[in-house]
């Protein structure tokens, strides 16, 4: 993702004091933030030397904050493949993951710093140019590790700033993990490519440290209490901020970009946004194409739609209604033949 770097390069050159990242331990400018990435990267690549492990595969566990961004971005500086572990993910989905990606070392995330974890598991052959394994829900089987390369997230970096650039966002505060990839890529790479803030709350202060027992009023809460005017929700989280809304807790008119996926939005709760002023863009994708296939934007916007495709994409519907996507693919499953 070289034009990735050129991008905080110019930041750090053009708006030094900026600030790039904030979490509830404070905050990075877009200075401080390339010279920890670049440092980190270096510090990254001596480890995995020193261990015998260079090329290995690191994976991150830890809450949303700086901290797991800049580790990220320090492996995609350094070309290690970079494997975030879902919180989401029981005891046996962990193992999985780090077995079947052959992870050396498993970077933890603890109050006072990283914990590093050498693991001692057997290599396993990636795609050339991996450099992000995202792992499928498993929701239906085994996750499966999806094998990405930097010229795939870049070209979803590019149509996603060509789909809402004239939203003029500010700031993007961050409400579901970040490993996810959508977050990941849409929520974290996509406002530092365009030089904006991001807001890294803990998931335990949206409310969302239990996936099972989630806290809408703790998430409206730290929502109300941040200056972002940009959220990627899912359609549980924005019936959370139509509720709030309607409740006069939030005003609509602060909001910029609302982008909803991860699931349907249902017909009703889409209406009540959109009556509310709510600037909701609903989307589509997969992480088999860099995470984002369709999505409406500022320009172009049907209630109850997904979006037009991005730019760089071609979506065709087969005979049964199967979707077709073409012109960003992965660069295949671990353990699974090499695509055509």
């Amino acid at each position: 993702m070289k034009e990735l770097w050129h991008a905080l390069a110019r930041q750090a050159e053009q708006q030094p004091a900026a600030i790039a990242l904030s979490d509830e331990s404070g905050s990075l400018s877009y200075g401080e933030l390339w010279l920890r990435i670049q440092a980190q990267a270096q510090h990254l690549t001596a480890q995995l030397a020193a261990h015998g492990a260079s090329g290995r595969p690191v994976a991150l566990a830890a809450d949303n904050g700086m901290a797991w961004v800049v580790q990220d971005l320090a492996c995609l500086l350094a070309q290690i493949p970079c494997v975030p572990v879902p919180p989401f993910f029981n005891e046996t989905q962990r193992r999985h993951l780090l077995r079947d990606s052959g992870c050396a070392l498993l970077c933890v995330g603890a109050p006072e710093g990283w914990q590093l974890q050498w693991l001692d598991l057997p290599a396993v052959t990636l795609p050339a140019g991996t450099c992000k394994i995202t792992y499928t829900s498993g929701s239906t089987g085994e996750p499966k590790g999806v094998c990405l390369g930097a010229g795939s997230l870049q070209n979803t970096l590019e149509a996603l700033a060509e789909r809402i650039g004239s939203s003029g966002v500010t700031e993007h505060l961050c409400t579901m993990p970040l490993a996810v990839l959508l977050e990941n890529l849409a929520g974290v790479y996509l406002p530092l490519w365009l030089g904006k803030r991001v807001s890294l709350p803990g998931l335990s202060s949206l409310g969302l440290g239990s996936m099972q027992r989630p806290e809408p009023a703790r998430f409206i809460a730290t929502l109300a209490a941040s200056q972002a005017d940009s959220l990627i929700l899912l359609p549980a989280t924005l019936g959370w901020l139509v509720t709030a809304t309607q409740s006069h807790l939030l005003p609509a008119e602060r909001w910029k970009l609302l982008a909803v996926g991860g699931g349907k939005s249902g017909q009703q709760l889409l209406a009540q946004a959109d009556a509310l002023g709510l600037p909701v863009y609903e989307g589509y994708g997969l992480s088999e194409v860099g995470s984002v296939v369709a999505l409406n934007g500022p320009d172009c916007r049907r209630l109850g739609s997904v979006g037009k495709p991005l730019s760089h994409l071609e979506v065709t519907l087969a005979d049964d209604g199967e979707i077709l996507v073409r012109g960003n693919p992965m660069l295949g499953y671990i353990g699974s033949p090499a695509l055509p």
